[in-house]
């Protein structure tokens, strides 16, 4: 992310941890409702569901940004982009 003050794009790994973190949660859910449930097929099929609603929001999310980013192009130019960065 840009930081005005300093004039430099900054590092940040807040989004991808917080990513990470989350699969790691819903890999140790999985676990946890799959030995602890009963019927021992509901734990199965709860972590499946919350699983492809994860997925689908992704790729939902990942859809969108590449919408803006294409609707964008039309405005971005080599001069554009040069400004931007000096």
């Amino acid at each position: 992310k840009f930081n005005s003050k300093k004039n430099i794009v900054e590092e940040h790994y807040s989004p991808l941890v917080a990513w990470i973190i989350g699969l790691f949660l819903i890999l140790i859910f999985g676990f946890y409702t799959n030995y602890s449930l009963q019927p021992v097929w509901f734990g199965a099929v709860l972590t499946i569901g919350i699983q492809l609603l994860v997925l689908m929001s992704v790729i939902y999310l990942r859809s969108l940004t590449l919408e803006a980013a294409k609707s964008a192009m039309g405005f971005i130019t080599p001069e554009v982009a040069k400004s931007a960065w000096t």
